[in-house]
């Protein structure tokens, strides 16, 4: 049995539509909640619809925290608006279409919508066709909410429906719906207004999601630039050797290759996992193994700070205090030289 103990605490919006809900039918509050607690009952248990005059949708729950409709909780932050705002707006557009459609409605149609800059920044992003869906029809469902129009005894209802479902994405529902009993014109230009405020906080929320997005889009686009300009510096110095190639070419162990790498008298980067050498460090010798060319100890220690590849890059393009690419004149035995240009560049780098 509910008691009026029970009715008190019930949500103030719910109180509201269980009011009119039992004056439309002729009940008590309390009868018209018995009807609506046993409808949903036997609807749940597959044994009957709840009655027309009856809540179609959303929870009812006796208790402290019974509300119906439920206003809309954000629990996923901006993606669950996003969520959320487009359930409600679809949903609410069909019942409108429907209502329009039952009265024949012939001289709604809403003027296009006006594309945003904001709209714009969303274009390239994963959602985007949802984003601007939720636009369009927001825009429409405003402008059916102020439009004049005679409904029909069931072309109301639908309306009605429609109306619940977009007050539940306001925190006022529970005023708007008072509102809706007394002046229903007036109630629909005040949703209205609120649905304006609902689609900009959606527009800013898919906004943030779109910079996260794009941040990370950045980032992607930021490695596979630094991959190819590594791809591109291994090709000017004619290619790399492995670890192990770099130490038979050397005739030395991979552990020797190794702390010659770690002390900096070789140079060495990492590509992904794997330890590679650029091979125009070696030094042909004409009877005998190569060596590491004279200079890259000096340039390598130079740049322990800025790290291989930074070596690298000043290695293999051309200097202007050399008129050519340090490699090349450290080859000239020009290494005085090119540890001077090293030091240059490194402070017009740092600056």
């Amino acid at each position: 049995m509910v008691s009026r103990y029970d009715i008190q605490k019930l949500d103030p919006a719910a109180l509201a539509i269980a009011e009119v809900r039992a004056g439309q039918a002729g009940l008590s509050v309390e009868e018209w909640l018995i009807q609506a607690i046993l409808a949903q009952s036997s609807a749940s248990a597959g044994l009957a619809e709840p009655s027309s005059g009856l809540p179609s949708g959303g929870a009812l729950i006796i208790g402290a925290g019974m509300s119906f409709p439920a206003t809309v909780e954000s629990s996923a932050g901006a993606v669950g608006l996003i969520s959320t705002f487009h359930s409600h707006i679809s949903r609410a557009a069909v019942l409108l279409s429907a209502a329009f459609a039952e009265a024949a409605v012939p001289d709604f149609k809403p003027a296009a919508m006006r594309r945003s800059p904001r709209e714009k920044r969303l274009s390239a992003v994963w959602y985007a066709d949802v984003v601007g869906t939720c636009l369009e029809m927001s825009h429409k469902v405003r402008n059916a909410l102020v439009h004049e129009w005679q409904p029909t005894t069931r072309a109301e209802h639908l309306a009605e429906e429609a109306f619940l479902l977009l007050s539940g994405l306001t925190p006022a529902v529970s005023e708007l719906w008072r509102l809706h009993q007394s002046d229903r014109r007036r109630a629909y230009a005040e949703l209205a207004k609120h649905l304006d405020a609902i689609t900009r906080e959606f527009e800013l929320s898919a906004e943030l999601v779109a910079e996260v997005e794009g941040s990370d889009d950045s980032a992607q686009s930021e490695d596979q630039r630094f991959a190819k300009l590594r791809d591109s510096l291994l090709e000017k110095s004619e290619g790399s050797l492995s670890l192990t190639q770099a130490a038979n070419l050397l005739g030395v162990s991979r552990q020797a290759m190794h702390k010659r790498i770690k002390a900096g008298s070789a140079l060495g980067m990492m590509r992904g996992n794997e330890l590679v050498l650029p091979r125009a460090q070696f030094a042909e010798q004409e009877g005998s193994r190569p060596e590491i060319l004279a200079g890259i100890p000096e340039v390598v220690r130079l740049f322990s700070v800025a790290g291989g590849w930074s070596a690298l890059q000043f290695l293999v393009e051309a200097d202007p205090n050399l008129a050519k690419p340090p490699i090349q004149a450290l080859r000239e035995g020009r290494v005085a030289e090119v540890v001077s240009a090293a030091k240059a560049y490194l402070d017009a780098d740092s600056g």
